[in-house]
This record gives structure tokens, C-alpha cells and sequence, in this order.
């Protein structure tokens, strides 16, 4: 019970902050960046999961508190190449800090929507543009007891053309460890903040989101299950239309097979991808997602198998090294 007081008050907050941020609609925000995974191994178990491993490098960037078990120098780097010259990358690294009692990282995430042909109203070509997201943050993370706190804070940046935006963002993050069996379970929140946009009459939304997510390994078995509640901030579709297909949008389920110590399997479905890319009650298998992880001594590389159109997964590769 030492610290069952910061608990109710973590809760507290999360709460408030939810009913706070029920404005915001899933979908209309800007900084997309933001809303993917930043390596390939949270790509395989789904987007919305968060990873709380001290094997994963890039897992403080989906849930800061995972800072807390990291207490060597390390760093990554991930690549995906999308469809149309379009690119995500990110780079990370972590090193203890304070005698090794709170763990500090920073990252990098760049998104690359490739070169645009630019028109005029009567559709006669006038060149081209780029565009871009990117994001820059730095976190931290303390072990109290069974539990583990974390936060991290982003300044990310979206460009189109003329056209530009930046914010600053803020996540928060709790996870409680049980003491003697393999069970985790977390509450985050993602993306608290403001922007602000080159043009007056544009205004930018950073892509809140609210959520519960937990972590299982049964004792006798090579398995490890994960489970994740994602917007609980936002339920009025569901409210509107309370059928299996909407709570689905809520959810992302995920699994790691452990083939060998060194070597696993990751599975995952994403239920708010899978229904925005079905067309006419068909998903083409869009948000299930597949990869591997190779875990050498210093060295560990990661795929995944991930798309954002129906039928056209795409290839995320990442490598880590620490010393």
C-alpha cells in the first residue's frame, strides 16, 4: 500500500484528462506521425500496443515507464518504406542517468510523404511539393516498488508545401508489475498538448489518446499475450452504434511466440485499422500484422510485416545494438 496514494491520484488525473479531451475525433487530428509505431516489434503486436520490455530499445517511445528497466548505453534505429516514395524512419537511445535510478532517452521520428504534384484550380501542373512529419522527444522513467512511472515530452513538426504546424506534446505513463507472476498492466496517456499552424485559419490537433493495456504470460506455456484499450476517451460512435464492429475499433490484441531465447514470433490485430480500411464488409485482412525478433548478445533485429492499405502490407526493419 506504500504507494497507493499516487495511484488514485495517477487515475485521478488520467480521468480528468480524458473527459477533458473528449472533443477531439480520432481521424481528424493532424501529426500522424505520431500515431504509428515506432519499431518493428510494436508494429507486429499491433499499433496500440505498448511494448514495457527491457529487451525493446524503442519501447519508451509507446510507453515511457519501460524507461525504468533500461540501465545500459544503448540505441536503434528503424526503417519502413511505405508505397509512392513514401518513408517512416526513427532512431533512439537510451543511458542511465542519476547512479542508473532514472534512465533517460531520446528519439527521432521521420515520416516522409514523398514529392506531390502541385495544380492549379483548373488541374494544369505547376510543379511539385514535399511533405513531411517529424517529431523529436526525450523521456524518462523510476521504479517505485512494483510500480514504474514514466514521461516523456515531443516537439513535432508537420509540413506541406508553404504550409506548416508544430506542437508540443506531453505523455504520461503507469505500469504496475506483479511481484512474483508474469502479468503487467498500464494505463497512458498519449499526446497532451497544443499546436500551432502557419495559416490563422487552420487549427492543428495533436492525436490524443487514452489508454489501458496489459500484459500476460502463462506460466507453462512459450506464450505471451497482449491486450490493449485504446480512445477510451472518445466513445460517441460507439455510443451511436453499439455493434461488435465498433467496440472492435477499441481494440488491439497481440502475442509473442517464444520460439527460443533467442529468437520470437509476433502476431497482432488492430481493430481500428482492420475497420477503417474494410470496404463493403471486407477487410482484405487489414490489421493483422506479422514479425520476428533475432536477440543476439549485443546485437538485435527486428521485422515486421504491416500495412495502412488494404492489401498492401509493407516491409519494417530495425536494428539495436548495445554496449
Amino acid at each position: 500500500m506504500k504507494y497507493c496514494f499516487f495511484w488514485i491520484v495517477f487515475v485521478a488525473c488520467i480521468l480528468s484528462d480524458a473527459l477533458h479531451c473528449t472533443a477531439q475525433v480520432y481521424g481528424k487530428q493532424s501529426f500522424q506521425v505520431l500515431n504509428l509505431a515506432p519499431h518493428p516489434r510494436g508494429a507486429a503486436l499491433g499499433e496500440a500496443q505498448a511494448v514495457f520490455d527491457s529487451t525493446d530499445l524503442f519501447a519508451w517511445m509507446t510507453a515511457p515507464a519501460a524507461l525504468s528497466i533500461n540501465d545500459t548505453h544503448r540505441a536503434a534505429v528503424s526503417f519502413q518504406s511505405l508505397r509512392e516514395g513514401m518513408s517512416y524512419s526513427n532512431a533512439t537511445m537510451v543511458f542511465p542517468f542519476l547512479n542508473r535510478q532514472m534512465p533517460l532517452g531520446i528519439g527521432i521520428r521521420y515520416l516522409n510523404y514523398g514529392k506531390m504534384q502541385e495544380t492549379d484550380p483548373t488541374g494544369q501542373v505547376l510543379g511539385t511539393f514535399r511533405a513531411a512529419d517529424y517529431a523529436i522527444e526525450a523521456g524518462w522513467g523510476h521504479r517505485l516498488g512494483n510500480y514504474h512511472v514514466g514521461g516523456a515530452i515531443k516537439w513535432v513538426s508537420s509540413n506541406i508545401a508553404e504550409y506548416s504546424a508544430h506542437g508540443f506534446a506531453l505523455d504520461l505513463n503507469a505500469v504496475f508489475v506483479h511481484p512474483t507472476a508474469d502479468f503487467r498492466f498500464g494505463i497512458l496517456l498519449k499526446n497532451m498538448g497544443f499546436a500551432t499552424a502557419s495559416l490563422p485559419q487552420s487549427t492543428p490537433i495533436l492525436p490524443f489518446d487514452a489508454r489501458i493495456n496489459s500484459v500476460f504470460k502463462p506460466v507453462h506455456m512459450p506464450l505471451r499475450f497482449y491486450l490493449t484499450l485504446s480512445r477510451l476517451h472518445d466513445w460517441r460512435q460507439t455510443r451511436n452504434n453499439p455493434s461488435a464492429a465498433e467496440w472492435l475499433t477499441h481494440t488491439g490484441i497481440g502475442a509473442d511466440i517464444l520460439l527460443h531465447r533467442a529468437f520470437q514470433v509476433q502476431v497482432g490485430f488492430d481493430g481500428q485499422r482492420n475497420q477503417s480500411l474494410r470496404y463493403r464488409d471486407f477487410s482484405h485482412r487489414a490489421g493483422w500484422s506479422l514479425g520476428f525478433r533475432l536477440l543476439l548478445k549485443r546485437l538485435q533485429l527486428s521485422y515486421a510485416l504491416s500495412g495502412y492499405q488494404a492489401n498492401y502490407p509493407r516491409h519494417f526493419w530495425g536494428l539495436q545494438v548495445h554496449w
